[in-house]
């Protein structure tokens, strides 16, 4: 990998989400000077920053890196439970969804399953 391709790469995937410089530093917890330098082609991130970034803009590692032209993320098989975490964290109402539903029998919780997928249903 290149810093060439790094660089543009960053930048065109930075300036399309319509972000500045610091706001990708926040999202990523980096000052906006390590931002700059990347993106001048100073310095190339750690793999742990650059998964942080292929996070941040849902593009694969490899993409990121200039490696590949495919820009889709492979999903990692976490990613759906680290969101449900998220919503847990942020709105009380689905941990008190998720407690009462933890003390249902079998048979109940299926049916609350049931009531659940039917009242989202796009019918």
């Amino acid at each position: 990998m290149g810093a060439a391709e790094f660089k543009t790469i960053l930048k065109k995937l930075r300036m399309e989400k319509g972000w500045t410089q610091k706001d990708l530093s926040e999202k990523i917890g980096v000052s906006k000077t390590a931002v700059a330098s990347w993106e001048q082609g100073a310095r190339i991130p750690k793999v742990d920053t650059l998964e942080d970034l292929a996070d941040v803009f849902n593009v694969d590692m490899n993409y990121l890196l200039g490696e590949t032209d495919k820009t889709t993320k492979i999903p990692h098989p976490y990613d759906e439970v680290e969101e449900y975490l998220e919503l847990l964290h942020k709105d009380p109402r689905y941990r008190v969804l998720l407690s009462s539903s933890a003390k249902l029998d079998s048979d109940t919780l299926d049916n609350f399953v049931k009531l659940i997928e039917k009242l989202t249903s796009e019918e």
